[in-house]
């Protein structure tokens, strides 16, 4: 064989190759093995789920090892993890595999994918316990549930911090068996901007929605040095942005934009101890949240986004209703909010 023929024989081999990679990826993304079963997606199945995970159940199951758990459990809070963690995602993994609905394995590994940095797995795995085995192990929030979407019922979805997905758990709870829409939560805790920039595709997922419903402010936190004025101009910028991407995703859809609730040093009733608040200098002093919704009130129209107030709705009662030295609030406080951002957003409908 002369050198033509070698070198047309390698460019022929390496044309080859990377013609069958992607051949095997799309084989890999097709044959799902969870357990001892074997998941085929098909078409179909990518066009009922509103979220498809970016990995298949082999490499989860290699990255979420016993040295991974080992690892995780050294992260803040520490409190929350067990000892028996890795035990309790092997025994999992066999209630998942029996699952027939190949969308909810989808939206459990890709709330496992977006949480695999903390304490929101660990809070996961409870809820997945409570869910398939009864047992109840620390902290147990359902705010990943699963959502079966019903197509003919329009889509909600709702995106925020701790305190939203509190109110979101509770509005699920509370008006989700209505029939009125399917409600979905983010599959994870969205933060912040920065969050946002590298998460949010993620979390409009696939379908398109009918309604989006945001929040961001307890994680903006002004630039050191920056005057009032920049700082508020900044955050006008960045929700701008965030809007911009949503309407990208889903043009048709009525975005709802949440004002964010009170600070502790929002109330003369919820002001924080200094000497016995451990958060105290976490917190927001007392206007900047409201400055920050006031910038929100005014891209309303500009924006063509609602806005619902849940600052009002919490303000008057916050002593009632706001845990002591935090932000986050007892019960009755989230199903008080749940109602409100219900009342705004069913009106969309």
């Amino acid at each position: 064989m002369n050198i033509w023929s070698r070198s047309l024989l390698w460019w022929f081999a390496l044309f080859a190759v990377f013609l069958f990679i992607p051949v095997v990826k799309e084989l890999s993304r097709r044959f799902d093995v969870v357990g001892a079963a074997v998941r085929i997606r098909t078409k179909d199945d990518d066009g009922n789920c509103c979220y498809l995970a970016r990995s298949n159940w082999r490499e989860l199951k290699q990255k979420f090892d016993k040295a991974f758990f080992e690892k995780i459990r050294q992260i803040p809070p520490t409190h929350v993890w067990t000892g028996h963690d890795y035990d309790d995602w092997m025994k999992l993994q066999s209630a998942i595999s029996a699952i027939d609905d190949y969308c909810q394995t989808e939206w459990i590994k890709l709330v496992m994918e977006e949480n695999d940095d903390g304490m929101y797995l660990r809070i996961y795995f409870n809820e997945l316990l409570h869910e398939f085995f009864n047992e109840t192990i620390g902290t147990i929030t359902d705010s990943f549930r699963y959502v079966r979407r019903q197509p003919e019922l329009p889509r909600v979805l709702l995106l925020g911090d701790s305190i939203s997905r509190g109110i979101w758990a509770q509005t699920q709870t509370l008006f989700h068996d209505e029939g009125t829409a399917n409600i979905h939560g983010a599959p994870a805790n969205c933060l912040g901007f920065e969050y946002y920039d590298g998460h949010l595709d993620q979390w409009l997922g696939e379908c398109p929605w009918d309604v989006i419903q945001f929040n961001i402010g307890m994680h903006f936190h002004p630039m050191k040095g920056a005057s009032a004025n920049s700082t508020m101009k900044q955050y006008e910028q960045r929700v701008t942005q965030v809007v911009t991407r949503m309407r990208r995703h889903s043009p048709n859809a009525y975005i709802v934009f949440a004002l964010t609730t009170p600070s502790p040093f929002d109330s003369n009733d919820t002001l924080p101890d200094e000497a016995t608040c451990a958060n105290y200098h976490k917190f927001h002093k007392g206007g900047f949240v409201a400055s920050l919704n006031d910038v929100a009130r005014r891209l309303g129209p500009k924006l063509n986004i609602t806005i619902n107030d849940r600052y009002h709705a919490i303000q008057p009662v916050l002593g009632k209703y706001q845990r002591p030295c935090d932000i986050h609030y007892n019960t009755d406080g989230y199903n008080l909010l749940a109602e409100n951002d219900w009342g705004v957003i069913s009106k969309l409908l």
